[in-house]
């Protein structure tokens, strides 16, 4: 605080101790406040800012002068632990715009991290939850730092960054190492371990470290976690050739989803049901799935990520012969994926626009669109993706007769990426958190 600024403040609106106290804080507060002898937590200060005209800035003096109050951090988390993540976001980011305390930043970061992950906002939540796992290594908090670290992963993972696995095993390794380990945050852990090992398509271990972690839980049962856990391994087994037990899994998954109300959750799960049962060939119940997804995330009303719930329904209709239908959400896509940039939906809409053209036998647009696709790829640094629409590419030109250029795209592909992906044709649409 700056010495004497709320004194001159007070003196300059011409108002007294009770004026200024206004019945919510006391005028013994406000004078011992005045005369430096207590600081104002950040709800006071805001009050004294309001009754005297004055920004909350002009009181300040050196960033590193206030700090987040105790009972507005319990708050905060409060709101993250009972599910207000709306809230929690927003009294989050209220905090951070006046708070300079380096510990107290670090924790309202987190918590902000962990929200927006949640909310489906893992882009802006990244470089919240980096910043706070640095600002805990330095001040030696361990235990958070961990969950720092664990949120940044699953960030990573929903933003289909290679990188989210490797940060997710070195979280797992430094939450073993604490002095006492929290069962439900090791849980979490591994629960985003089996995540990551879903992007990468490693579909054998995602339901190995799963179940691992559905025992690990034991009698402590998070239900929305355990939700969470059976969506991903319906996508894991739907992809590991056993797509029965992924719809499954997929229906229980939605029976916990429905019980927390968690819409976001309830719409990606969905989308991913669609994805299974069109590997079955069960395109009418994928179209009917896909829709409802679409429409329950719609309900949401954010547009970043609806791109990928057009693909699947983009993907539905190219299996059923709507060919029109499928061009038209393949329009959507591109236009929504180049607002916002996101350059993998925006690739994986060329990809099917390839096969789509294809269909058509539309060879040049066909190959044309592969090319953007994997340039678009290249650029955003998804080898994984990158191989498999090469992949795809390469079977279509084998498929026309050009098996010269088919090859040497496989070989290029196999080269840069693992063998199996050559066999893998499903792709995954969405992970949950």
């Amino acid at each position: 605080m700056k010495p004497g600024a709320i004194l001159q403040a007070r003196t300059e609106a011409g108002l007294s101790l009770a004026e200024v106290a206004a019945g919510e804080v006391s005028r013994v507060a406000i004078h011992r406040i005045e005369r430096g002898l207590s600081r104002p937590t950040l709800r006071t200060l805001e009050l004294i800012a309001a009754r005297t005209g004055r920004p909350v800035a002009w009181f300040l003096e050196a960033p590193q002068t206030i700090a987040a109050a105790p009972e507005e951090l319990l708050e905060l988390e409060r709101a993250v632990t009972e599910e207000r993540f709306e809230q929690a976001e927003a009294m989050g980011r209220a905090l951070l715009a006046v708070t300079h305390d380096r510990t107290s930043i670090a924790r309202i970061q987190l918590l902000v991290g962990e929200a927006r992950v949640w909310l489906g906002r893992a882009d802006q939540a990244l470089d919240l939850l980096a910043a706070a796992r640095r600002e805990f290594e330095r001040g030696e908090d361990p235990l958070r730092e961990v969950a720092a670290m664990d949120w940044e992963a699953m960030a990573l993972c929903l933003l289909q960054r290679p990188e989210a696995l490797g940060l997710a095993q070195r979280a797992l390794a430094a939450c073993r190492g604490l002095d006492v380990v929290p069962v439900p945050l090791e849980v979490r852990i591994l629960s985003h371990i089996g995540s990551a090992h879903v992007l990468r398509r490693e579909w054998d271990e995602a339901v190995r470290i799963y179940e691992q972690a559905i025992e690990a839980a034991g009698s402590v049962r998070d239900l929305r976690r355990l939700g969470l856990m059976y969506a991903n391994l319906a996508i894991a087994y739907g992809s590991a050739g056993q797509p029965e037990r992924g719809i499954g899994f997929a229906h229980r998954a939605l029976a916990l989803h429905q019980l927390h109300r968690d819409r976001l959750s309830l719409a990606r799960t969905r989308n991913n049901l669609a994805m299974i049962q069109l590997q079955l060939g069960r395109l009418q119940e994928a179209e009917a799935s896909a829709l409802q997804a679409l429409a329950g995330f719609a309900e949401l009303g954010v547009d970043r990520q609806r791109a990928q719930f057009l693909l699947t329904l983009a993907e539905i209709q190219l299996a059923q012969g709507k060919w029109r239908e499928c061009a038209a959400r393949l329009d959507e896509v591109e236009a929504l994926a180049s607002e916002l940039q996101e350059d993998l939906p925006l690739a994986t809409a060329h990809e099917l626009r390839a096969r789509l053209m294809e269909a058509r036998d539309n060879s040049e647009g066909s190959d044309r669109e592969y090319r953007i696709a994997l340039d678009l790829l290249e650029r955003a640094g998804s080898s994984e993706r990158w191989v498999e629409c090469a992949v795809n590419h390469a079977r279509s030109l084998r498929r026309r007769g050009e098996l010269a250029a088919g090859y040497e795209l496989l070989e290029r592909a196999l080269r840069l990426g693992r063998p199996h992906l050559a066999e893998q044709s499903y792709g995954v649409r969405y992970l949950t958190g």
